[in-house]
C-alpha cells in the first residue's frame, strides 16, 4: 500500500488540484468523488467489454452482445461502489489532494501542533476540525467519530509545522505586512491567520453623507479633543493591522455618548465573522472560554459589568501582549499558542482588577466618550453611514496610512487613577499623604500607620490591614520623591531630628500622634525605625538656591 505522501506527491506530478475557492467546497467534493467513482466504473466496464474470454463467447454464441454488456455494466457498478475509501487513510489522500495543510508550531515542547488548513477565499490558514469532519463524511458518510479523528491524525502526521507570521493580515482581499507596511498577494506560502473583511482602497477619498463626515463625527464623539481622536484612529488601526501595542483598549462611557456605534463600526471593518465576542471578566469563568479566538482578529466585550472581579490578571494581559494562551477545547488536549488579536472592552465603569497598578496602567488604554448626544439621535449614523463601503474603506485608509503611535490622554489617565483609588484605599491614601507639601525629612512607619487609621474614619471607610501590610503596599505605589529607609532616634530624643508631626498631620487626621518616648525615661535608648525619606524638601531649597 502506498503511503500518504507518496500519493499526494504522485498526484501533483500531474496537476495541482488544491481547490481554488471553498465556495460550494461540498459541491465541489461530491463532484471529484462522482469522478472516481466514474473512474473505477469506466475502467471495470472497459475491462469486461476487452476481456478476451468474454469476446470468444460472444463469438461463438455463448454469450449475446446485450448479456456481454449487462456484465460490463454489472462489475462497473461494483468497483463505482467500492471506489471511495472507507478508511482514514484513503479518506485523509482524497483531503489532501484539494486542501492545504499545515500544522501550528505549539509553544511548549510535548504539545499537540493544532491542524490548519487554507482558505483560498479568504487567504488565511484556519483550524476548523468540525468543518474539515463534514468534508469526511462526504468521502465516507458512514465514518465514526473516531474514524474522523483518524483521518484528521493522519493528514496532521503527513504535514508541515510552521510558525504563525504574527505581523501579517489579510485586509479585504490583500495581504498587509505590518512591519513593512507593504501590501502583496494572498498565498499559502505565509501563515497569515488574522482577516479583515473592508478592502484597502489607496484612493478612497473621505466621503460626505448629507453633511456627515466620519472624522468630524468622530472628533465630535469626544468634544473636540485631539489626545482622543487620536487614540480611537490607534484603535481603527490596531483592529486592522493586529498592531495593538500589547493594549487593552477600553470604551468609556454612558448610553447615548456614540460609544456604542463606534464598537459597531470597529465590527463593520473588520467583519463580524472575524470578530469574538468575549469579556475578559469571562476569561477565568470555562477552561474552554479562549477556543473561541481561534481565527479572530479582534475581541469584544461589550458592556462589561461595571463591579466585576478579575482576580487573576495574566490571562487577560496575555491575550493582549501576545504572550503564551492555553487553548483548550471539550474532549481535546490543550495546547499552547500565541494569538495576535486586539482586545476592545466597553463599559461605563470599570472592573475590580487584582493586579500591579503599574501593569495596569502600562497595558490599559481608556478612551472616554465625553460627548453626551440631547434629543433625537441620529439613526442613520449607526444604521446606514458607518456600514457604507465608501466609509469603511476610507476609514482603513486613514489608519494604514497613520503612523502607530503609543497614546495615553490625560482624561484617560485621570480616569484610570480614580478607579485606583477607588479600587484600593491604600492608592487613594498614597495620593493625598505623600505629596510634596510634608515638611518631613523622614516619615517614621509608625506615623503614617496613625494618619492611616485616621484616614479609614474619616472617610468611612471599612479596610482591616495589618500596619505590615500597609506599608507593603504603600511601597509598591510610593510617588516620585520618596524613598523606603531607617532612621535612628537618639538617646535622649523624643522624636527624628528632620521630623514634623504636627505640621505634617493632615485634616482628615486630626487625632495627636504619640510614639511612646514623651517621657525622659522612655528617651533613655536610642530607637531604630522603618519609614520614608522625603527628599522633596531638600528639592526646593536647592531650587531656591538656583
Amino acid at each position: 500500500m502506498k503511503s500518504l505522501e507518496s500519493e499526494i506527491l504522485e498526484a501533483r506530478k500531474n496537476e495541482d488540484k488544491h481547490f481554488k475557492t471553498f465556495k460550494g467546497v461540498r459541491g465541489q467534493l461530491i463532484k471529484e468523488c462522482q469522478a472516481i467513482k466514474d473512474q473505477a466504473y469506466q475502467q471495470a466496464y472497459d475491462e469486461v467489454m476487452t476481456d478476451s474470454k468474454h469476446l470468444e463467447n460472444v463469438k461463438a454464441g455463448k454469450l449475446t452482445e446485450a448479456q456481454h454488456e449487462e456484465l460490463a455494466r454489472q462489475k462497473g457498478e461494483e468497483k463505482s461502489g467500492k471506489a471511495l475509501p472507507t478508511n482514514p487513510l484513503g479518506v485523509a489522500i482524497i483531503l489532501k489532494k484539494h486542501i492545504r495543510f499545515i500544522r501550528i508550531k505549539p509553544e511548549a515542547q510535548g504539545q499537540k501542533a493544532p491542524l490548519y488548513f487554507y482558505n483560498p477565499d479568504f487567504g488565511i490558514w484556519l483550524e476548523d476540525n468540525e468543518f474539515l469532519q463534514d468534508l469526511i463524511s462526504v468521502i465516507y458518510p458512514n465514518a465514526t467519530e473516531k474514524q474522523a479523528f483518524d483521518t484528521l491524525y493522519k493528514i496532521a502526521r503527513q504535514s508541515q509545522m510552521k510558525e504563525i507570521q504574527g505581523n501579517y493580515t489579510v485586509i479585504g482581499k490583500q495581504l498587509y505586512n505590518a512591519k513593512t507596511g507593504v501590501f502583496e498577494d494572498p498565498t499559502p506560502d505565509i501563515t497569515a491567520t488574522r482577516k479583515i473583511k473592508t478592502d484597502y482602497n489607496p484612493g478612497a477619498k473621505e466621503p460626505i453623507i448629507n453633511g456627515w463626515k466620519p472624522t468630524a463625527w468622530l472628533l465630535e464623539l469626544f468634544d473636540g479633543d485631539e489626545e482622543l481622536y487620536n487614540l480611537a484612529i490607534q484603535i481603527i488601526k490596531a483592529s486592522i493591522t493586529g498592531q495593538s501595542l500589547q493594549k487593552i483598549f477600553w470604551l468609556f462611557g454612558e448610553g447615548g455618548t456614540g460609544k456604542g456605534t463606534f464598537q459597531q463600526l470597529l465590527i463593520n471593518l473588520v467583519g463580524m465573522e472575524n470578530v469574538a465576542s468575549l469579556k475578559i471578566t469571562g476569561l477565568t469563568k470555562s477552561q474552554f472560554s479562549t477556543s473561541i479566538l481561534l481565527g479572530k482578529s479582534l475581541v469584544i466585550g461589550d458592556d462589561v459589568q461595571k463591579d466585576a472581579v478579575i482576580k487573576d490578571t495574566s490571562d487577560m494581559f496575555s491575550l493582549a501582549t501576545g504572550d503564551i494562551m492555553t487553548i483548550e477545547d471539550k474532549g481535546k488536549r490543550p495546547y499552547s499558542i500565541r494569538l495576535n488579536m486586539t482586545v476592545v472592552q466597553s463599559s461605563n465603569g470599570l472592573p475590580r482588577m487584582n493586579g500591579d497598578k503599574s501593569a495596569i496602567d502600562r497595558r490599559f488604554r481608556i478612551l472616554p466618550f465625553t460627548k453626551v448626544f440631547k434629543g433625537k439621535p441620529n439613526k442613520a449614523i449607526k444604521e446606514d453611514y458607518i456600514n457604507r463601503k465608501e466609509v469603511l474603506e476610507y476609514l482603513v485608509k486613514l489608519a494604514i496610512e497613520t503612523p502607530i503611535a503609543d497614546i495615553n490622554p490625560k482624561k484617560s489617565i485621570e480616569i484610570l487613577e480614580e478607579h485606583h483609588k477607588d479600587m484600593n484605599p491604600v492608592i487613594d491614601f498614597v495620593s493625598k499623604f505623600f505629596t510634596d507639601e510634608l515638611t518631613s525629612e523622614f516619615i517614621p512607619n509608625s506615623f503614617v500607620y496613625h494618619v492611616w487609621k485616621g484616614f479609614l474614619e474619616y472617610y468611612g471607610i471599612k479596610e482591616n490591614r495589618s500596619e505590615m501590610g500597609l506599608h507593603r503596599e504603600i511601597k509598591s505605589n510610593l510617588p516620585e520623591g520618596f524613598a523606603v529607609g531607617q532612621k535612628v532616634i537618639p538617646a535622649g530624643q523624643q522624636i527624628h531630628k528632620g521630623f514634623y508631626p504636627k505640621e505634617d498631620l493632615p485634616p482628615f487626621a486630626s487625632v495627636a500622634y504619640a510614639n511612646g518616648r514623651a517621657t525622659p525615661e522612655k528617651q533613655k535608648k536610642p530607637k531604630n525605625e522603618r519609614g520614608y525619606y522625603n527628599h522633596w524638601p531638600e528639592y526646593k531649597k536647592r531650587r531656591k538656591r538656583n
